[in-house]
């Protein structure tokens, strides 16, 4: 009835689908907990905040607990899953388990946040919401198809959408809307570079060979404009220019535990996906493309200092920070994954960490005065000296300052910048290294706003101003930030 050839076939299309699966131990977590949170759901208590919490924390700490076993028996070459549509390999299993590591970070800090102490806030639908971008980010990091990375890069933009919008008040809703518009403006820019992409290959996987044999055989300006506007969803996730707009007022909206959530994960991961796209780019039009991205990270870094210059409010003023980082997270992409794979990881671990620890204490900031607005961080650091310090070492951290490990991570993206400039001779490399410098200097200006005002300014009032706040946590983070200036061969 069934040809011989059909059934091998098909036998060999199950026992594929089945293998690839089997190394998904990570994203079954990430479902179970999403199932559970579900179940929690249908017979409402009091009791859902902690639960949602305990649920969300757990998930994280199995899917780091796999991803870890994973990693220690994946080959070397890597294994391919689904025909080649998702690559998994050790790169982007520590690349897994870092954005693992900031979900866990993200439900730690939502129990020490001012929005558990909110009543009618829906906890459970917010951490499933969460989970569920980590699904979407861990598929994203091993997509080697555009379908595969569209369908990823559309599950954590939707999701992010919603939560910006919880708990429905005017401001939440109105930068929902800003993040909503601008992302669907990318999401269709991405589309039509998708589909320039798919016209020029013929196929949606997206490797060198398929690349390499297409563009021998059409030699079109069409290639450039194909990898730049596919890119674009990407310059948005990472808060690029020029689709940056929507960065200050959602980080202003957001609850904190999220702001800190979505100015980590989905731009790493975004960040990768970018690096990957760069490595694919023919090599007649490589340096056009190192060009053109050395431009848009230039102004990104010089519009996102300039701005976070002015701001009188911390998380404003850490959202434009995000977007001059954003340009540093440019580099691999521009000099290749051959140069800061490595370095890329570092700084995602140091990015990661100094911003969650300034948007921690910006927090207990706020449950202390209910605002961000910097006015009253006047003489509080005489008072509570380890909550001034542990500020100053991330800020030092963000800006790339020793002790602390930002000084390495830029240093080092600097260098694989001088390295890529000796090698090609393109000069906008050597304008984005002094550049990039430069604004580094600059930054110092606003980074260091805060302990000016927290140690030198006099207080505005004579009573003694304590914040309490979660010193173990934020001392191990500081502490973790120091170590890493002196780590290097974890990831070198």
């Amino acid at each position: 009835m069934f040809s011989k050839h059909l059934v091998e076939n098909l036998s060999y299309q199950l026992n594929n689908l089945f293998n690839s699966f089997s190394y998904l131990g990570g994203e079954y977590c990430l479902l179970i907990g999403i199932f559970f949170l579900i179940l929690i759901e249908l017979k409402p208590t009091s009791a859902h905040k902690n639960w949602g919490i305990s649920i969300g924390i757990l998930t994280m700490l199995l899917s780091i607990f796999q991803l870890w076993i994973t990693l220690k028996n994946i080959s070397p070459k890597g294994q391919n899953l689904f025909e080649e549509m998702l690559v998994l390999n050790s790169f982007n299993l520590q690349l897994k388990i870092i954005l693992a590591i900031i979900g866990l970070l993200t439900f730690i800090f939502l129990a020490f946040s001012s929005t558990y102490k909110e009543k009618n806030f829906p906890f459970s639908e917010w951490i499933l919401f969460i989970l569920t971008i980590e699904l979407g980010l861990y598929i994203l990091v091993m997509s080697q198809n555009l379908l595969a990375i569209y369908l990823s890069l559309e599950v954590v933009s939707l999701v992010s959408y919603i939560l910006v919008a919880l708990p429905f008040k005017k401001q939440n809703a109105e930068a929902s809307i800003k993040y909503l518009l601008f992302g669907a403006f990318t999401t269709g820019i991405t589309l039509y570079g998708m589909s320039l992409l798919y016209g020029l290959t013929g196929s949606l996987d997206m490797n060198p060979a398929i690349i390499s044999a297409n563009f021998n055989a059409v030699k079109s300006p069409l290639w450039l404009m194909a990898f730049f506007l596919t890119c674009g969803s990407l310059f948005f996730k990472i808060s690029s220019l020029p689709f940056h707009f929507w960065t200050p007022d959602v980080y202003e909206a957001g609850n904190s535990p999220l702001v800190a959530f979505l100015s980590t994960a989905p731009k790493i991961a975004g960040a990768w996906i970018l690096i990957f796209f760069s490595s694919l780019v023919p090599t007649f039009w490589l340096p056009t493309w190192q060009v053109l991205l050395s431009v848009i990270a230039i102004l990104t870094m010089t519009l996102g200092n300039f701005g976070a210059f002015k701001q009188t409010n911390i998380k404003r003023m850490l959202a434009y920070s995000s977007i001059a980082h954003a340009s540093f997270m440019l580099i691999p992409a521009i000099v290749g994954v051959h140069l800061a794979g490595n370095f890329f990881l570092y700084y995602a671990v140091v990015y990661s960490l100094g911003t969650f620890g300034a948007f921690w204490l910006a927090e207990n900031y706020f449950q202390k005065f209910g605002t961000f607005d910097m006015k009253y961080l006047k003489g509080i650091g005489r008072w509570n000296v380890g909550f001034g310090v542990i500020f100053l070492v991330f800020l030092l951290t963000l800006n790339g300052l020793p002790p602390t490990s930002g000084f390495n991570a830029k240093l080092f993206f600097f260098s694989a910048l001088w390295q890529s400039y000796t090698q090609t001779k393109i000069f906008m490399l050597l304008v984005l290294l002094v550049i990039g410098v430069l604004n580094t200097g600059f930054a110092l200006f606003y980074y260091l706003k805060i302990p000016y005002l927290l140690f030198i300014k006099n207080q505005m009032t004579e009573e003694k101003i304590v914040i309490k706040y979660h010193y173990f946590i934020n001392f191990l983070f500081g502490f973790i930030l120091i170590l890493l200036f002196f780590g290097l061969n974890l990831f070198l």
